[in-house]
């Protein structure tokens, strides 16, 4: 359980593909067969906040936490970062 946890905070940090220039944060947790991931990022300035939840099946740990990452630029946190790469 633990290992698809990381794998699922792991993934998601990897999606993002930034370093420390913003707060992020992710929490996985697994409860039988299903994982669920609960994400968030801020501004700098600490004015804005997105935050997001993905599940699935813990088998499909990777996937759940890029698909967060997905999710979480997606629900604003994209604006957060000043990387070309995230515009």
């Amino acid at each position: 359980e633990t290992a698809d946890a990381i794998a699922a905070e792991r993934a998601f940090q990897a999606a993002l593909g930034i370093g420390c220039e913003i707060p992020v944060g992710a929490h996985a947790t697994v409860e039988g067969g299903r994982l669920r991931i609960r994400c968030f990022a801020a501004s700098a300035d600490g004015q804005g906040w997105a935050e997001v939840e993905q599940s699935g099946p813990r088998t499909d740990a990777a996937a759940i936490g890029r698909q967060a990452a997905r999710n979480l630029l997606e629900a604003g946190a994209a604006r957060f970062f000043t990387t070309p790469t995230h515009r």
